[in-house]
C-alpha cells in the first residue's frame, strides 16, 4: 500500500477538437498535460479518505495561454499554479462529464469530456483550458495554440487522467 508521503504518478493526455454544426468534427490539438501540484492532494484525499468530495467538475478557459499575441507559441505551463493565467472576461466554465477506465483491474483513469457551446466564449482567442474541482481548486491545466472561437463551431474537450 501507498504511503501518504510517497508521491502518486499521474500523467494525463488533453484532446481538442471544433464541432460543426453540420456534423464535421475536426481534430485541433492533442498534447500531455500537467497535473498541478495541488492535484496529488486531492487524489491522495479520494484515495484515503472515503468522504472525501471533492472531485473534478467543471472545466474553464482562458487566454491567457500563449507568449505572442497571435496566439501561435504556447506558455509552459506552471506546477504551482491555483487557476487559468488569464480567465475570459465573460467567464466560461462547463460541466464535465466522466467515464471511468475500462478494461483491465490495473486501469486506473477516468476520461473527462466537456464542450464550450456554440454560445460561449465568441469572438475570445482561447487559449488555455483547465479541470476544477467542486470547491474551485485547479488540477489540471493546458495551454495550446488559439483557437478563435466563434459561433460556428463548439469545442470539445476530451481530457484523460491517469494514476500509475
Amino acid at each position: 500500500m501507498m504511503k501518504l508521503t510517497e508521491e502518486l504518478s499521474t500523467r494525463g493526455d488533453v484532446s481538442i477538437s471544433l464541432k460543426y454544426e453540420d456534423g464535421r468534427h475536426i481534430p485541433f490539438f492533442e498534447k500531455k498535460n500537467l497535473i498541478v501540484n495541488g492535484a496529488k492532494l486531492i487524489l491522495r484525499n479520494s484515495i484515503y479518505i472515503s468522504s472525501s468530495t471533492n472531485y473534478i467538475a467543471t472545466l474553464k478557459v482562458g487566454k491567457g495561454g500563449t507568449i505572442d499575441p497571435q496566439g501561435l507559441v504556447p506558455k509552459i505551463e506552471d506546477a504551482t499554479q491555483t487557476g487559468l493565467i488569464t480567465p475570459l472576461t465573460v467567464p466560461v466554465s462547463v460541466p464535465v462529464t466522466s467515464i471511468p477506465g475500462a478494461g483491465a483491474p490495473s486501469d486506473f483513469s477516468v476520461t473527462f469530456l466537456a464542450d464550450v457551446d456554440n454560445s460561449q466564449g465568441n469572438g475570445e482567442l482561447i487559449t488555455e483550458v483547465g479541470l476544477f474541482t467542486t470547491s474551485g481548486s485547479l488540477f489540471s491545466i493546458k495551454n495550446h495554440p488559439a483557437i478563435t472561437k466563434t459561433s460556428a463551431f463548439s469545442i470539445h474537450y476530451e481530457w484523460k487522467i491517469r494514476v500509475l
